[in-house]
């Protein structure tokens, strides 16, 4: 029988194919990555967050305020969730197409260190499935897509675990793992677990030296960044440690009387649904976790510390302490149930890790009873989750959103597959459907089959054919392709801010004529209550830096000099700054609420409203009031 080397050597076309066939697929999944966040870029709705990160970061980079200055804007995460976004906007211009293209490229490095990484601790073909899994979840590329700091967190800490992760590593790729994980921390505070557990790790695997080394650089970066907020920064710690751990923190905080409006009630099935739905989304990352986790109990003889057995518990860990403390402060509390599926999208890319390693592990162990029962329990999770495999799994592939297309060119916006290839050939959504369900099933009988006669096929050359092999080549294949067909109906879900039309020109358009209405250096009220982007294209202009977060930061009692040092505000407040602005803004939907129950619209000249800030939502204009 001829060996690989000897048929790759009588083949060159072979050896070519094998070596760039992989780098094209992995090249693939990022031009599709980038086409399709560039239409979601285009087709979302600007969200509150987002419009923070891009105002507040920045007014921060022009130095117009200081990140947790008394009387400035709530900075309510650490500074370089603000000056980031800031200083790109610095660099390019501020607005909302500045920050969400940074944000796509944001996501392209991440995909590029998740594959570097998983080709290091797998292969380059698990490297490819990996940055696949996240192109084909609509639901992380919509929120990769927007300006917030999701994406930024997703890429840093990825990168921080490609200069860790690995045999071999040098002293400076340790370090720049340990001091990236720093900035990680002086970026989202959530993340702090990250440096933490990473130091952890260095002691434990590379030694006594180079963890106190490790430890020193970690602590300086941290330290170095609050020196430059120091001491006003402890007012985002003073929310983060308890009240009863650190009472001489009191001065940060609101005192006790202090009653907030926005405090809902949620029900407990409301905070069940926020978990099952954020399962649902992140899917393929907690299957990743949870049968990994499973495999090396079912396994016998990995221990503790060699290089590889102390990556896995390193990651293990890591996605352990980061969804159970970020499920505790989304479920555990009424300020923001719903927001565990995007906290969960700061480390999902980390679970696509840990799912390839646990395919590595499952590749290398023999089929045993708890390998079986990993396998049922990985293919009965969708289902039980609700994933129907029928027409409803082919329509929800059909209602995918696809950027348009138009002349062989991408146009703003996105539009639905179905409605696209209807627009193309001319098919009714009946046919398209039964289409659909044929190629479904197909694909599902034949790609195992076909992945168990390659790797019999494969397997020949390396003395290697044997029925486990290839019953958990073909298993493993139809894992991936339920939970690929899993994320793609479950990822379609996530639908809160899509919108279609180009929200990027709708905001530069309503910016630009708020810019060319509201004169320079003018005082303004935001009472608009939603995303601030639209204030980016107004050239000096001042506001009230509280109104920013809207109703979040709104108390209905407190000390109102109390409040406004911290970054809030109340109604003896509104109806102050209402009375010095040149100008009032407010949401045309939102008119009748007017916080400031003193404005006096006699007072005010009315300018010609905004065009929408949402091209879906033609009541989303901007209203402008000029005092007399």
């Amino acid at each position: 029988m001829n060996s690989l080397k000897h048929v790759m050597k009588r083949n060159p076309r072979w050896v070519v194919l094998s070596r760039f066939l992989p780098l094209g697929v992995g090249l693939l999944g990022g031009l599709v990555y980038l086409i399709l966040t560039m239409g979601h870029a285009h087709g979302q709705v600007s969200v509150l967050d987002e419009g923070l990160y891009l105002y507040k970061g920045y007014l921060f980079a022009k130095g117009d305020f200081q990140p947790f200055q008394d009387f400035g804007p709530l900075t309510n995460h650490m500074p370089l969730s603000f000056l980031i976004p800031g200083w790109v906007q610095l660099l390019f211009g501020p607005g909302i197409r500045t920050g969400r293209y940074f944000a796509i490229l944001l996501g392209l490095m991440m995909l590029l260190g998740l594959w570097l990484i998983t080709r290091r601790l797998a292969n380059v073909w698990w490297a490819n499935a990996a940055v696949w899994a996240v192109v084909i979840n609509p639901a992380l590329l919509k929120m990769y897509s927007q300006a917030t700091s999701q994406v930024l967190i997703a890429c840093m800490l990825i990168w921080t675990l490609f200069f860790v992760l690995g045999e071999d590593r040098k002293r400076w790729q340790i370090l720049s793992g340990v001091a990236l994980s720093g900035l990680l921390l002086l970026t989202r505070i959530n993340l702090a677990p990250v440096l933490v557990i990473l130091l952890i790790y260095v002691f434990w695997n590379y030694g006594r030296d180079m963890g106190i080394l490790a430890l020193i650089v970690g602590v300086l970066v941290v330290a170095i960044g609050h020196a430059f907020y120091w001491p006003e920064i402890l007012k985002l710690w003073a929310k983060w440690i308890p009240q009863g751990w650190s009472p001489f923190l009191d001065s940060y905080r609101l005192s006790a009387s202090a009653a907030p409006f926005w405090d809902p009630a949620i029900r407990p099935e409301a905070r069940l649904d926020s978990l099952i739905t954020s399962i649902r989304l992140h899917l393929i990352s907690i299957v990743g976790f949870l049968g990994l986790s499973f495999t090396l109990i079912a396994r016998k003889g990995l221990k503790w510390p060699s290089p590889r057995s102390g990556a896995l518990w390193l990651l293990i860990s890591l996605y352990m302490v980061l969804f159970t403390l970020h499920a505790a402060a989304s479920l555990g509390s009424n300020y923001c149930v719903y927001c565990l599926r995007n906290y969960i999208a700061f480390f999902s890319p980390l679970g696509l890790i840990l799912f390839v390693l646990m395919g590595e592990e499952l590749r290398q162990s023999q089929a045993g009873y708890g390998i079986v029962i990993i396998f049922c329990i990985l293919v009965i999770v969708p289902f039980a989750l609700g994933m129907p495999l029928d027409s409803y799994l082919v329509g929800s592939i059909l209602s995918t959103d696809v950027p348009r297309i138009s002349g062989m060119s991408l146009q703003p916006g996105t539009i639905e597959l179905g409605v696209l290839l209807h627009n193309r050939f001319g098919l009714e959504d009946e046919h398209l459907r039964t289409i659909g369900i044929i190629l479904l099933y197909s694909f599902l009988i034949l790609v195992p089959l076909l992945v168990q006669v390659v790797s019999k096929w494969r397997n020949s050359f390396t003395q290697s054919n044997t029925p486990g092999s290839r019953f958990l080549a073909g298993a493993l294949t139809l894992v991936l392709i339920e939970l690929s067909l899993a994320s793609i109906f479950f990822g379609n879900g996530y639908q809160e801010y899509d919108c279609g039309e180009d929200v990027i020109l709708a905001n530069e358009v309503a910016g630009k004529y708020l810019g060319t209405k509201i004169g320079a250096d003018s005082l303004i009220y935001w009472g608009v209550g939603e995303s601030p982007v639209p204030m980016l294209y107004i050239p000096n202009g001042s506001v009230f830096p509280p109104q920013l977060n809207g109703d979040y930061t709104f108390m209905l009692y407190g000390d109102s000099q109390e409040l406004l040092r911290l970054g809030y505000w109340d109604q003896s407040l509104a109806n102050d700054w209402i009375k010095e602005a040149d100008y009032v803004l407010i949401d045309a939907i939102d008119y009748s609420q007017l916080r400031a129950t003193s404005f006096e619209v006699e007072q005010y000249d009315e300018v010609n409203r905004t065009p929408p800030t949402n091209p879906c939502m033609l009541d989303s204009s901007i209203m402008i009031f000029n005092r007399q």
